[in-house]
């Protein structure tokens, strides 16, 4: 992510000097694979109480989803259809929900959107 922050840095200075500069492309973390990772996190997630530990279950899922797409997105888009792909969540997300959502699309370079079709005008 210091790489992801570095080349934000640097686009907008030289944005500010009139020099074009063209987005590096965002590379993913891959620490969440690390065995050292996974260790401290099941450590962390046997601490939780019920109500915390399905809620922290609850993100995963749907950070695994918006993963998922990007990588199939990544991968047909190599086959060049043209076509823009949209993954739909249930319009019965809760905001909490749908900001996991949003911020798991900006990490693996989606873009998103809520319509308002929710139950709340999300």
């Amino acid at each position: 992510n210091a790489a992801n922050d570095a080349g934000f840095t640097l686009q907008v200075m030289l944005c500010q000097c009139g020099v074009e500069f063209s987005v590096p492309e965002r590379t993913p973390s891959k620490h969440r694979k690390s065995d050292e990772f996974q260790k401290a996190l099941t450590e962390a997630t046997d601490a939780l109480t019920t109500a915390q530990r399905e809620w922290f279950v609850r993100q995963e899922e749907l950070r695994a989803e918006a993963e998922q797409f990007a990588s199939d997105t990544r991968h047909t888009s190599n086959e060049s259809t043209g076509n823009s792909r949209v993954l739909a969540f249930p319009v019965e997300l809760t905001p909490q929900e749908r900001k996991v959502v949003h911020k798991a699309a900006e990490e693996f370079g989606l873009k998103s959107f809520s319509t308002n079709d929710g139950p709340n005008g999300e």
